[in-house]
C-alpha cells in the first residue's frame, strides 16, 4: 500500500502582498517523482512557503506524513522537513562538500559535533554506491551548479527530508548538467526518496515524472500520468504556442557586419580556453555555458579580472584601454540574473530608477528640469501610470523587469550583456522577458546573452555558441 507523504485539500491562501494559491488539491506518495508545470508564476512562492512552514493565513487542510498540520482554525506553526533546491545556492560558504552534506545533525546523532573521519568514510561510500563524480574537499563556491544541486540533494537525504522540491532546474543547468542531476534523482527515487519538480518545461517534466499537475493562476487545473496524456498534451501544446508567439518571427534588426562591437580573440582564463567570437552591431549572440563560465565572462567585461592570454576588443579598441566612465553604462550595460530582485534601487522611485545615470549622457551633474519633464512625458507615454510609483515594493515582478529593461533603452548602450534572463521557471515570465529582449533589439542595441539553457527556441539569437569543458563545443548560426 502506498504511503501518503503530503496532501493539500482545498487550500487557499490570503495575503495582500503576494499572489496566492486557490483551491489547491494534490496528494504525493512515498517514492514518487511528481511534476508541476507552471504556466505563470502566480502562487508558486506561496506554495513553496506552505510546503515548508505551517501558517494560519490559509483555508483548507494540509497533511504531512498523515498528520494534520493545518486546517481552517488550527496550525501548529512549525517547520516541515521539506527541502527546496533551485537556482539559489543554499550551501554554507567556506565549507567543503563533505561538511555541507553532514552539517545538519541526523536525529540519531544526538550531538552537533561531526566526527570527520566517520562522515568522510560515509561520503566515500555514497560516492561508490551511487557512482557519483563529486569533488571531496572543494569549497561550495568552487563547484559546478550540477555538483551543487547533487550536494544539496545528498544533504536533504541525510537530513531525512520528507520531500525534496526541485524548482526550474532546466533554467539554470546546462543540458548535460541536468542529465547528471536527473540520474541521481532516479537513483534516490529507487531507494524510496520522494521528489517534486516544478518548472515550465512540459515535455521534459511529463517524460520524467510519475504524474504531472498543470498550474495556472495558483490553481491546479489538470493532472495526468506519464502513460496517459493524449488530450492534455494537445491542450498544452496549444497553450505553449500561445505563450511563445513572440518566438515565431525572426528578428528584422539590421546587422552591420562592417561594425564590430565586441571581439574575443583566443581568450584564456581559469574558466575558458581559447574562446574566440565576434559580435556585430545589431546582432544577438547567446553563449550557452555553466554559471562559472558566465560569471567569468561577465567579470572580464566588467574589468574585474583580466585574461591570462588573448585580447578583448570593444569598438576595435582594447577593453583594458577604456576608462570606466567611458565604458559604462553607454558603451556596455549589464543585466544581472534574477535582476528584478538584485538591481532596482529600492530607496529611489520609479523615474529615478529609470533615468539613473542619465546625467552622464547629458554631461551635467544635475539634469535640467526641462529634460526631466521631457523624460517623464516620454516614459509615461510608453509605460503608463506606473512611472508615478514612489515605492518599488508595490511593483510586480513583471513591472520591475520592464523598468530595468526600459532603463537600458533610455541609456541606449552599444552593447547590453544579459546574464541568465531565462532563469524564471514559468511560461509567462520567460515569454515576457523574451518580448523585452526583442524591444532592445528593435532599438538597435547589440545583445550578448549568457545562459545555461535556451528553451529550444532559436529565433531571438543570430548566433548560439555552446561552451563545454571550457572550450567552444558548437556554433549555431540562424539564417
Amino acid at each position: 500500500m502506498e504511503k501518503e507523504l503530503v496532501r493539500f485539500e482545498n487550500v487557499t491562501s490570503y495575503d495582500m502582498l503576494q499572489s496566492n494559491v486557490k483551491d489547491m488539491n494534490f496528494v504525493i506518495y512515498e517514492g514518487q517523482i511528481v511534476g508541476m508545470v507552471a504556466l505563470n508564476d502566480v502562487g508558486i512562492d506561496v506554495l513553496l512557503h506552505l510546503l515548508q512552514t505551517n501558517t494560519m493565513d490559509i483555508t483548507g487542510k494540509i497533511y504531512i506524513r498523515g498528520k494534520l498540520v493545518h486546517d481552517h482554525d488550527y496550525s501548529d506553526s512549525s517547520k516541515n522537513n521539506i527541502s527546496i533546491i533551485d537556482h539559489n545556492n543554499r550551501l554554507f560558504k567556506g565549507l567543503s562538500t563533505i561538511d555541507n552534506i553532514f552539517v545538519t545533525p541526523r536525529p540519531e546523532r544526538h550531538r552537533y559535533i561531526i566526527p570527520k573521519k566517520k562522515e568522510s568514510s560515509r561520503f566515500l561510500w555514497l560516492k561508490s554506491e551511487l557512482e557519483l563524480d563529486l569533488p571531496i574537499n572543494k569549497n561550495c563556491e568552487d563547484i559546478s551548479n550540477a555538483d551543487r544541486c547533487i550536494i544539496e540533494i545528498l544533504r536533504a537525504v541525510t537530513a531525512e527530508s520528507t520531500l525534496i522540491v526541485l524548482v526550474g532546474l532546466l533554467n539554470f543547468l546546462t543540458d548535460r548538467e541536468y542529465k547528471k542531476v536527473c540520474t541521481i534523482i532516479e537513483k534516490f527515487c529507487d531507494k524510496g526518496q520522494t521528489f517534486l519538480m516544478i518548472g515550465d518545461n512540459y515535455n521534459e517534466i511529463v517524460r520524467f515524472t510519475d504524474f504531472t499537475i498543470l498550474l495556472r493562476d495558483g490553481m491546479s487545473i489538470k493532472s495526468f500520468t506519464r502513460e496517459k496524456y493524449p488530450d492534455e498534451f494537445e491542450l498544452l501544446k496549444c497553450m505553449e504556442a500561445t505563450f511563445n508567439e513572440c518566438y515565431n518571427s525572426p528578428s528584422t534588426t539590421a546587422i552591420k557586419t562592417d561594425h564590430v562591437v565586441l571581439e574575443f580573440k583566443h581568450v584564456y582564463t581559469e574558466e575558458v580556453k581559447d574562446i574566440s567570437f565576434t559580435l556585430y552591431k545589431g546582432q544577438c549572440v547567446v553563449l550557452l555555458a555553466n554559471h562559472r563560465v558566465q560569471n567569468n565572462i561577465m567579470s572580464l567585461l566588467q574589468k574585474k579580472i583580466v585574461a591570462n592570454e588573448g585580447v578583448i576588443l570593444f569598438e576595435n579598441k582594447l577593453l583594458d584601454g577604456y576608462l570606466a566612465k567611458q565604458l559604462y553604462p553607454y558603451g556596455i550595460s549589464f543585466m544581472l540574473s534574477n535582476a528584478y530582485r538584485q538591481m532596482p534601487y529600492m530607496d529611489l522611485n520609479y523615474m529615478e530608477n529609470l533615468t539613473f545615470g542619465i546625467e552622464k549622457k547629458s554631461k551635467q551633474y544635475i539634469v535640467r528640469k526641462s529634460i526631466q519633464r521631457l523624460l517623464y512625458t516620454e516614459a509615461k507615454k510608453e509605460l503608463g501610470e506606473v512611472v508615478d510609483c514612489c515605492y518599488l515594493s508595490e511593483l510586480t515582478k513583471e513591472e520591475r523587469y520592464r523598468m530595468l529593461y526600459s532603463h537600458i533603452i533610455f541609456i541606449h548602450p552599444l552593447l547590453a550583456v544579459i546574464c541568465s534572463p531565462f532563469i524564471e521557471s514559468d511560461y509567462h515570465t520567460r515569454t515576457f522577458i523574451t518580448e523585452l529582449l526583442y524591444q532592445l533589439r528593435a532599438k538597435g542595441i547589440s545583445l550578448l546573452i549568457l545562459s545555461a539553457n535556451y528553451s529550444s527556441k532559436k529565433y531571438l539569437a543570430d548566433v548560439i555558441i555552446e561552451i563545454h569543458h571550457k572550450r567552444i563545443y558548437s556554433i549555431y548560426v540562424n539564417k
